[in-house]
């Protein structure tokens, strides 16, 4: 155990993590009236602050909205910009992002 647990660490070590990020970003939004064509808005935020971005997921339902994107952010600056944006353009969002890099390899 003792000797993967050395390789696993030699590996991160030898290969540095890349400066791009591929996250997924969860977002959730009540529909409290003041966003008026909510996807659209979603869509413009992370197109300006992300190189890529990829729709997994979207739900909508009576009183919110929940969408799931996979990201690439240039760095943690742009994700920073990112979250400001969001948060000053739809306050009634919530958001989680989910690095999977950071998973082991199956």
């Amino acid at each position: 155990m003792l000797v993967i647990l050395v390789a696993l660490r030699l590996r991160r070590l030898a290969w540095p993590r890349a400066k791009q990020r591929n996250l997924f970003v969860n977002i959730a939004v009540l529909d409290d009236g003041q966003v008026t064509d909510c996807f659209r808005t979603l869509n413009d935020i992370l197109g300006d602050h992300a190189n890529q971005i990829d729709l997994r997921r979207l739900d909508r339902l009576d009183d919110s909205w929940q969408v799931t994107y996979l990201v690439s952010c240039n760095d943690q600056e742009a994700l920073a910009e990112l979250m400001d944006s969001l948060s000053k353009r739809i306050p009634s969002s919530t958001f989680t992002f989910i690095d999977q890099n950071t998973l082991p390899e199956v």
